[in-house]
Order: C-alpha cells, then structure tokens, then sequence
C-alpha cells in the first residue's frame, strides 16, 4: 500500500495511485486512477522487479505464478543475453551478470 502524494499501491490485480495535488489530498481526495492488471502487466512487472534485484528471478516461483518456465515464455531473450554475457542463468535462477547490470533498461525492455 502506497500513502501519501503520487503513491502508488497494488491489491490483487488492481493499482491504483494518488494524485499530486497537495490540497486535493489533505481534503482526502487520495486514489485518482486505477487500472486492472493483465497477466501480461504481471509477467512484465515480475520479470523487470525481479531482475532489478541482486538475487534475480527464480523459475521454480515463476512457474508457480503463471504455469510456464522462463524459457518457455523468454528462451530466445534470454540466451541472447546469456550468450553477450549480460544474464546468467542456471536453470532456477536468471539474474543480471556485472556487465548486464550497466544495460539494465535495455535487457528490461526485452522482458516487457
């Protein structure tokens, strides 16, 4: 949950956010959009949350989520990024390799 000016929170497969509008808000004029997630919204906040993290993705918790392997939904992206040594992945975990880590956004988009 998300409190205060231009916070954003998630509940289920609904975000919502809070406008800017100081005056607006302490009135208590608070969420000012939502949206519903897809699964495609899900996967692609999963993935590029996921990699931002030191620790990766795992397959084994994505599987769970949404019933396929990373290289089922993401194979030709990630051996592209394997093979220019920007992802390391063993089988269980995919995370960012030092180098990757510096073209982030790029291989993020990839994912999305």
């Amino acid at each position: 949950m998300g409190f205060g000016l231009s916070a954003h929170s998630l509940y289920g497969k609904r975000r919502f956010w809070n406008g800017d509008d100081f005056k607006a808000y302490l009135k208590g004029e608070r969420a000012v959009g939502e949206e519903v997630l897809t699964q495609r919204d899900e996967i692609s906040e999963f993935m590029f949350l996921g990699l931002r993290m030191s620790n990766g993705v795992l397959n084994s918790e994505f599987q769970r989520l949404f019933g396929l392997s990373l290289n089922q939904m993401f194979g030709d992206v990630i051996k592209k990024y394997e093979n220019m040594g920007l992802l390391e992945f063993d089988g269980e975990r995919l995370r960012l390799s030092e180098e990757g880590i510096d073209v982030s956004d790029t291989i993020f988009a990839d994912f999305v």
